[in-house]
């Protein structure tokens, strides 16, 4: 299967792809920064610089592609954001997926947003996008997936879509499990009394506070034993727990973590990762002090950009360089912050692979 990922960022969904033996045979990243870490790691794709500017010729030159991926803009969608929906100058760059997909006449499609896109503009830019899918003939489905069941330290909710050219039920094979198949989304964990919190706005004001719709609690062995990359949206190993991270964000304070020690905790990073000169050691705090986690004496700090890398499913190092050169720890903490946690689409590209092994949504 040959793919085109367009908001390619750093390689998130490539890498996801490739692990599931896709060939990712073109890019599209708007970022110059972002494009010199995708040549770092994939030197021989071509990498087309605005996804306005791309033209079914472009598409061409690369030959037939069966797959469109998209991480497309969030920010007129986030929750984050102002909202604008898919009227706004980012999130409407969504309209050009459906053109370059009609114009290549791909079979699959798999979309990546956030959570928020769900309710953007009272439900309406969801039905406007699933709309356009339907109206370029592809069936589709969708689910919210969980970073935090795929082996990853973080809770990262995010909206995947899979759609296949005139096929209905392809997608949903391929998102969702046969009622009655081995294990269930486990349910939410409840959490230690005195959890850390987050520096943020609240309705009474900026300051600390619990964050508990933004945290997630992992165990230990959900690293250790599986590793990056295990699991799913039905790991049972990640229903209790007493790790504690934030989601990843590329705008959380400054494009990245904040001045303050109270971002996200160093336990993301247990087990062997510890080890790493790059992996700043946990601050002790005593349990009374603002941060520390109930029942040990570790208090919070901010991560450095390789343990973000970790928390994303990226190999140590990824964002390192660009171009040939070394980057600040400011534009690799923006780039791992709008990229995708690959265990995820990983496992979505394992079985759209599956799928497409059975005979389903194989003729262009």
């Amino acid at each position: 299967m040959r793919a085109l990922d367009l908001f390619a960022g750093v390689g998130g969904i490539t890498l996801g792809l490739e692990r599931a033996g896709v060939e990712v045979v073109a890019a599209c990243e708007l970022s110059r920064p972002a494009r010199g870490v995708y040549a770092e790691h994939w030197p021989a794709v071509p990498v087309f610089p605005d996804v306005r500017e791309l033209r079914p010729d472009d598409l061409r030159t690369v030959g037939p592609v069966d797959l469109i991926t998209a991480g497309f803009p969030c920010q007129d969608l986030s929750l984050a954001g102002h909202r604008a929906g898919l009227a706004g100058p980012r999130s409407a760059l969504f309209w050009h997926i459906l053109r370059l997909a009609a114009a290549s006449h791909a079979r699959w499609l798999l979309l990546e947003n956030v959570p928020g896109l769900l309710s953007s503009n009272g439900g309406r830019d969801m039905g406007a996008v699933l709309g356009g899918l339907g109206q370029c003939g592809y069936g589709w489905a969708y689910r919210v997936l969980d970073a935090q069941f795929f082996g990853v330290a973080q809770r990262r909710r995010r909206v995947f879509i899979v759609g296949c050219l005139g096929d209905r039920a392809a997608p949903v094979e391929i998102l969702f499990e046969p009622e009655g198949s081995a294990g269930h989304s486990p349910p939410v964990s409840e959490a230690p009394p005195d959890v850390a919190g987050t520096l943020g706005s609240s309705p009474e004001g900026s300051g600390w506070r619990n964050d508990l719709d933004r945290m997630t609690f992992v165990p230990v062995r959900a690293l250790t034993a599986n590793g990056l990359g295990g699991g799913g949206p039905d790991d049972n190993l990640a229903q209790a727990g007493h790790l504690v991270a934030n989601p990843i964000t590329a705008h959380h304070g400054h494009n990245g973590p904040t001045d303050t020690d109270t971002w996200l905790t160093t336990l993301a990073v247990a087990g062997d990762y510890s080890t790493s000169d790059d992996v700043a050691q946990p601050i002790r705090a005593a349990k009374s002090q603002p941060g520390a986690v109930a029942g040990s004496e570790v208090a919070v700090r901010r991560l450095t950009p390789l343990e973000c890398e970790r928390l994303q499913g990226l190999p140590d190092g990824w964002t390192a360089q660009a171009w040939g050169k070394p980057q600040s720890d400011s534009m690799r903490y923006r780039q791992l912050g709008n990229t995708v946690a690959v265990p995820v689409v990983e496992w979505v590209a394992q079985r759209l692979m599956r799928v497409v092994g059975a005979g389903v949504g194989v003729e262009r």
